[in-house]
C-alpha cells in the first residue's frame, strides 16, 4: 500500500504534529508499506528555514525509509493572523500540486491543526479517486477564538464552513482525543466514520530505565516546561510562580526551566530578566530533549483557562510520563482525567501561580507521594506506546482503503 501523508510540519521539526507524523510513518514503513510525505521546508516556529535547507520550489529526500517531498511555502513566524494564513494557504496550494503528480497512491491523509492542509488532501483524493482520511489534531478554527480571535471575523466564518465540509468529505476521521470524537458525533458525523488514535510516546527512546540520573538526587529540584511559548499557553503563569517562589521560598533549591519558542517568547524573556530561579532556553532537537528531561524532577502542562482546552491532551504529557516525571497539570478536561485516574501528578488551577506554587511545595515536601507518582508515570506510559498506536492507525487506514 502507498500512503500519502500531507502535513505542514514534519521532521526535523519537533512540534506535536511533526513528531507524531514522523514516528507513525517509520512504523508504517517497517510494516512493508510505501510512505510519501508532502511537507514544507522546516521552519517552525520562527518562520525561518532550518540550517541545511533552502525554501525552494521542491526537494525530494528520504529519511528512515520515508519518501519526503518538501514544497515551497510563504514562511511566517507562529504569531499574528494574516501572515500565518498566507503561510497556510501557500502550503495548501503547493502541497496540492505536489500531490497531483505523484503516482500510484492508495490513500491520502491530511492532518490538522489548521484546516487548509486537509483541503489539499481532499482535492487530491477526488482527482485520483482514492480515499481521504482526516487526522484531527485540533478543533481549528475554534482554537483561534480561544486565543483571542474575533468569531465575527469573516475568515472565522469561512473556516467554520470549510471545517464542516472537510468532516463530511472524509472517508474516515482519526481524532486524537475522545472529546474530539464527541464533538464530531454531535455535528452529525457517523460514529462508524470515527476512530480515536491518541497521541503517545516512543518508550524505546524516552526510557526511564536508561536514565543516568535518579529523580530528586541532585542538589537542585528542577521544574521543566517544554513546548510552544504561545498565546494559548500562558507561560506568564509559570514566570509568576517563579517570582513567588523566589520571594516566599527563597531557601529552597527549586529552579524553573522553560524550553521552547513561539509568539510570546520575547515577552517571557523580558519578564524573567531579573529572576535568578528561572531560565529560558531555545528549542532543542529530540535527541537533546531527553537530556533535559533526564535531569528534571517535575514537568508542567499548562493552557489558558478556556473550555475548548478541556478537549485537548498535550503531547508532552506522555514524554514526562515515560521519563518518570510527575506532572503539574494546569488543564481540566480529558487530559486531567488521565492524570487523576492513574495518579500521575497534581492538578493546579489554570492561570493561578499561587496554586501552582502550592502544588510544587506539596511534591517537594512529600517524598513518598512523589516517588509513588513517578513510578505510576513510568508504568502507565506503556499504555500510550507510539508504536502500538501507529499500528492501530495503520489498521484503520487498511480498513478504509478496503471500504470495510
Amino acid at each position: 500500500m502507498h500512503i500519502l501523508l500531507i502535513s505542514d510540519n514534519f521532521y526535523p521539526e519537533t512540534n506535536a504534529p511533526a513528531s507524531r507524523g514522523f514516528e507513525h510513518c517509520k512504523v508504517w514503513v517497517s510494516q512493508g508499506h510505501k510512505v510519501t510525505v508532502i511537507t514544507s521546508f522546516p521552519n517552525f516556529p520562527r518562520g525561518k528555514v532550518y540550517s541545511g535547507y533552502k525554501n525552494k520550489l521542491y526537494q525530494f529526500e528520504n529519511i528512515k525509509g520515508i519518501n519526503i517531498l518538501r514544497v515551497w511555502t510563504y514562511m511566517a513566524p507562529n504569531s499574528g493572523i494574516w501572515k500565518r494564513i498566507l503561510d497556510q494557504l501557500s502550503f495548501m496550494i503547493t502541497a496540492f500540486f505536489g500531490g497531483v503528480f505523484l503516482k500510484n497512491i492508495d490513500v491520502v491523509i491530511g492532518t490538522t491543526p489548521h484546516i487548509f492542509t486537509p483541503v489539499s488532501a481532499v482535492l487530491i483524493s477526488k482527482i485520483k479517486n482514492i480515499k481521504f482520511i482526516l487526522e484531527l489534531r485540533d478543533l481549528w478554527p475554534d482554537s483561534m477564538i480561544a486565543v483571542g480571535m474575533d468569531n465575527k471575523f469573516f475568515l472565522f466564518k469561512l473556516a467554520k464552513f470549510l471545517e464542516k465540509k472537510l468532516y463530511f468529505s472524509a472517508h474516515k476521521i482519526i481524532p486524537v482525543t475522545n472529546s474530539f470524537s464527541t464533538y464530531l458525533i454531535k455535528m452529525g458525523i457517523p460514529k462508524s466514520n470515527i476512530k480515536v488514535v491518541m497521541n503517545g510516546v516512543d518508550i524505546s527512546f524516552f526510557d526511564f530505565k536508561k536514565s543516568k540520573y535518579i529523580k530528586r538526587s541532585s542538589k537542585i529540584f528542577q521544574i521543566i516546561y517544554i513546548g510552544t511559548i504561545g498565546m494559548a499557553h500562558s507561560i506568564h503563569t509559570i514566570v509568576e510562580a517563579a517570582n513567588i517562589m523566589k520571594n516566599d521560598f527563597y531557601d529552597l533549591p527549586i529552579k524553573f526551566q522553560i524550553i521552547g519558542d513561539g509568539a510570546e517568547r520575547k515577552t517571557i524573556e523580558k519578564e524573567i530578566y531579573n529572576l535568578e530561579n528561572i531560565i529560558l532556553l531555545p528549542l532543542v532537537p529530540k535527541e537533546k530533549i531527553i537530556e533535559y528531561l533526564d535531569r528534571s524532577d517535575l514537568g508542567i502542562i499548562h493552557l489558558k483557562k478556556n473550555d475548548l482546552f478541556k478537549t485537548v491532551i498535550p503531547s508532552k504529557m506522555f514524554e514526562y510520563m515515560a521519563m518518570g516525571i510527575p506532572i503539574l497539570h494546569g488543564v481540566l478536561g480529558e487530559s486531567y482525567e488521565i492524570i487523576r485516574k492513574h495518579n500521575l501528578g497534581i492538578y493546579f488551577e489554570a492561570e493561578n501561580p499561587q496554586d501552582l506554587c502550592a502544588s510544587i511545595i506539596k511534591l517537594y515536601n512529600e517524598k513518598s507521594l512523589y516517588n509513588e507518582i513517578s513510578k505510576n508515570c513510568v508504568k502507565i506510559s506503556s499504555l500510550f506506546n507510539r508504536e502500538s498506536l501507529a499500528l492501530d492507525m495503520l489498521l484503520e487506514i487498511k480498513k478504509t482503503v478496503r471500504n470495510e
